[in-house]
Order: structure tokens, then sequence, then C-alpha cells
């Protein structure tokens, strides 16, 4: 029997060994770096919950914090509270589980119309994305959560259109949406309007618009998220606070950028969406070809995802700031069809897939020697067990090129492990090195050497002083309160206080320490003003 890219022999082997992979890649050495700002914010953020009691207005350095609604922060304390003390691998396991939970949501959601391995590939290859598996796999931020959420979403949608269920349709798709804004606010309302209109106009279902269905969703939304405003207004005005949510939402649109920033977003954000999730974006020209491309829209799934992606793009399309993980609920939307139109590349045009086969072979084959070079790097030295790592990694990437050499048409699936020993290397080498020549590890550390320091003393941050939110976490979780900002004229002689040097050359003082920022060389002074 002649075998296929899609039989069952390789295509579940390689799944398999996947499977015995990805957790040793996603979890060695989640909590070695330091964080980066945006997640020492989230972990702050949830830390000052903890120690102040108050979980329904969030604060930063003690004072009202009105960037992102708390259901992240939420999330993270009770594994918060297991320890003693917070540190960076548990923002990170989150941001794994909710990895592990996404790429389950896409192998649920589409396999009854791709089918198994197409939808175990579509997974995978999500999984494996650069993007994903060399970065935000590995950051403690509300980003995996909210595009999980939303993909939860768009995927409830049509199958509620397609089965002409209008309760489930609108109960789920706005509870999720609530679950989306106190995750990041406003854009969940903008996912759901595109993806209810991306519903109406694919299957021509406008009358349930205007159902009692869409009113009792509505109603679950209104209450969900006006309930937990009720609540935070008896505590705090709002009127700041929507402004904030507005502004959040608009600062990285036209609405705040110039037109020339605008034009030029316009032309590079596909070849940017391509690069940044490489390499399974290169399937997407699958669409250039017309025969496939007609196949594609006679699947009903297919239609619906991609006027979904083509529609919730629209926003950042137009915005000339975005990251790629505000992107990352898109991503699926166009991996399922690619991958699914490969199939039908493969069947057609033989000699055109070998070629695209031959290029990630091409690609697998120049990569393996950076196996050995932990070997014979001397920067390296310091690593434990550098010669077995080494020597494991390259016995697996040759055995997997060895695969992939003598069954050309099973190259991707070969490629899947084959990324994730490389992200294992990374977690063994890479990011031990950046540790040593990390200016934000320094900080770390000295963050936690003052936060032990002044335990049990009165810590304040001086003024407008320079200060880093890494350095406020560390302080925070270490000494067991909040290091708040002191903007008294008339400053406290028995406490201590972070200065940084434009303050320090102005009031009389004595330095005890001092630690620096992550992004700055700059010193910031522990001192005793006089």
């Amino acid at each position: 029997m002649k075998s296929t890219l899609f039989s069952y022999t390789i295509p579940h082997m390689m799944a398999g060994l996947s499977a015995l992979l990805v957790l040793p890649a996603l979890l060695t050495n989640l909590g070695m770096l330091a964080f980066i700002d945006d997640e020492a914010i989230r972990a702050l953020v949830t830390l000052e919950m903890m120690l102040s009691g108050n979980y329904i207005t969030p604060t930063l350095q003690g004072e009202f914090y009105y960037n992102k609604p708390p259901l992240y922060n939420w999330m993270l304390i009770p594994l918060y509270s297991l320890f003693s003390k917070p540190e960076e691998w548990m923002s990170r396991f989150y941001t794994v589980l909710a990895l592990l939970l996404f790429c389950f949501s896409i192998f649920r959601a589409f396999r009854p119309q791709y089918g198994a391995r197409i939808a175990m590939l579509t997974a995978l290859a999500f999984l494996t994305t650069g993007r994903v598996l060399f970065w935000e796999s590995f950051l403690g931020l509300i980003d995996m959560w909210f595009s999980l959420t939303m993909f939860g979403m768009f995927m409830v949608v049509y199958r509620g259109y397609a089965r002409r269920a209008p309760l489930f349709l609108f109960a789920c798709a706005y509870a999720l949406a609530a679950a989306g804004f106190l995750f990041k606010g406003l854009p969940a309302i903008v996912f759901l309007g595109g993806t209810l209109l991306a519903g109406g106009l694919f299957f021509k279902q406008w009358r349930q618009w205007f159902s009692w269905q869409h009113i009792v969703g509505a109603g679950i939304f209104v209450s969900v998220v006006g309930g937990y405003y009720a609540l935070y207004s008896q505590i705090h005005p709002l009127e700041e606070l929507w402004f904030r949510l507005v502004d959040e939402s608009a600062k990285r649109t036209p609405v705040q950028k110039s037109f020339t920033e605008t034009i030029f977003h316009l032309v590079s954000f596909p070849f940017e969406v391509v690069y940044h999730f490489l390499p399974w974006t290169l399937f997407a020209g699958v669409f250039a070809v017309r025969s496939v491309r007609q196949a594609l829209f006679q699947n009903k799934l297919t239609g619906f995802l991609l006027l979904t992606l083509g529609l919730n793009s629209i926003p950042y399309w137009l915005s000339p700031e975005v990251y790629p993980r505000y992107l990352l609920m898109l991503l699926p939307l166009l991996l399922g069809p690619s991958l699914f139109g490969a199939r039908l590349l493969e069947k057609k045009y033989p000699a055109s897939w070998r070629m695209l086969m031959n290029f990630f072979l091409g690609v697998m084959i120049l990569l393996v020697p950076a196996s050995v070079l932990p070997m014979v790097w001397d920067r390296l030295a310091e690593i434990p067990f550098r010669f077995v790592k080494s020597l494991f990694l390259l016995v697996g990437m040759t055995g997997l090129v060895g695969v992939a050499f003598r069954a050309r048409r099973y190259v991707i699936w070969a490629l899947i492990p084959f990324l994730l020993l490389v992200r294992l290397g990374f977690d063994w080498f890479v990011i031990p090195d950046r540790v040593a020549h990390d200016l934000g590890h320094l900080s770390r550390q000295a963050s936690i050497r003052i936060g032990e320091l002044t335990r049990g003393e009165k810590l304040y941050i001086y003024n407008e002083s320079a200060h880093g939110v890494l350095n406020d976490f560390h302080l925070t979780a270490e000494r067991g309160e909040i290091v708040r900002i002191e903007h008294s004229e008339h400053p406290d002689p028995t406490a201590w206080y972070l200065i940084d040097p434009h303050f320090a050359r102005q009031v009389s003082h004595f330095t005890r320490d001092s630690m620096p920022l992550r992004h700055d060389t700059m010193l910031i002074r522990l001192v005793r003003l006089k």
C-alpha cells in the first residue's frame, strides 16, 4: 500500500514523540530569567492584592492601577498562595497551562471538519511557531489566556450558527466575551462584534440578532462585567478607570500614531505575521493555487474561519504598534485552513509538494550542527553536563533528519519534535547564558538583597524617583509588604528610601546599598535622609 503524508505510522510516532518532549521543552529553566516589565506588573499587582486583601481595585506601588481588569490576577493568587513567596516560574507556569489548553482546544474544534490528523497537525504547528515556542510560551502574561478565551468564542459562534442554536450561540459567546473583558478590557468587545458579524455574513442568519436569545446573551455580559464594576464603584470612582481602559485600547491605533507610521504598517503587517510565526505561516501560500483555494472554500469551517480572520484582523492591520502576542487567537484561523489546503496540494501537485518538503529538510539539516556548539564554545563551559546535553540534542536531531530524509512526505511531522528539541537546547544553553549576561538578573539579585536588608523596617520610593517594576516586585515579595511611593515633603528620618541620582543630589542622605534597573545602568540608592 502506497504511503502518504497522512498515513498512520510516522505521523502518529512523531506526534507521540512530540508529546514526550513538550513538557521538558516548555518547563525546563522556566523561572531562570528575570521578569520583563509587563510580567512584573502582572505579578506585582497580584502580590499587592494578596497583601492588602483588596481584590476588587488593583494597585501598583500602593496606587490605583487602571490599565487591566483583574481576572488574570485572581487566577494567579491560588498558586502564589501555595508558596512562601512568589517567583517567576509561577506566572509562567500558568502560560504553559494556557498554551496546552489552547492546543487541545484547536484539536477538538478542528477535528470534526478537518479530521484528527489535520487537527493534530494544526495544534502542534501552533505550539511550534517561532514566536510561540521561543518567546510567548515562557512569559507570564495575560495574552495566552485571553487568546484561548477568544478562540473559544470564535468556535462557539461557529457551532451556534452551524447548528442553528441561538441560545447556545449568544449565551456562550457573551459569557466568553465577558471573561475576555475581565482579562484585557475593550478588545474583547471588538472580537465579539467581528465574530458575530462574520457568522451572520457567512451563515446568512440575521434574524437571530433580534431574538430574545441575543438579549439573554447580552444580559450575561452586562451581569458579569457590570457586576464587577458595581463592586469597584463602591471603593473607587469609575471615571479614571474608564478613561484608562479606552486609552489602553487606542494608544497603538492611528488615533495616536503618525500618518507615516500607519502607512508603513499597512504594507508591512502581512509580512510581519509570516515572519513571527514561521515556519508554519509559509503554508498560507497554498491560497495562491486557484484549484486548492476553490476546494478550500467548499468546506464550511474554512469559510467561516477565513472570514472571521479577515474581519478581526482589520483593527490590528490598521494599528501601527502591534505586538505578535496580540494575534495569537487569530493564528489557528490561518493555520487550520492552510494545513488543510496543504493536504490538497500534496494530492494535486506532488512535485511542488516535494520541493516544499525538501526546503524544510534543508533547514533541519542546517540546524543540526548547532547542537555541537555547546561542546566547543568556552562561554558555555559552566553549564552542567553540557557534553551530555549536547550529545542528546545531536543524536535526536540527526535521527529526526534521518526519518525526514528517508520519507520526504513526512518532513513536516518530523519537524515538530525537531523544533521541540531546538527549544530544549535553548532552555539548556541560551537561557543560562542570558542570565549570566543579563542586567535584569543583577537587578533581581540586588532587589532580593535589599528586601532582606530592610525586612521589618519602613521602605518607600522617594517622590518621583525612577524605579523598576521588576525591583519593586522582588522587594515586595521579600519584605511581605507593599513598597509605596512617598510624596510627602517631610520624609520620615527613621525610614529607608529608594532614590535615583537626580533626587539624591538634592537631599542630604546616607547611602546603605544600591541596585541597578533592568533597562538602565543607573543605580537606585537605598538611603536614609538626614
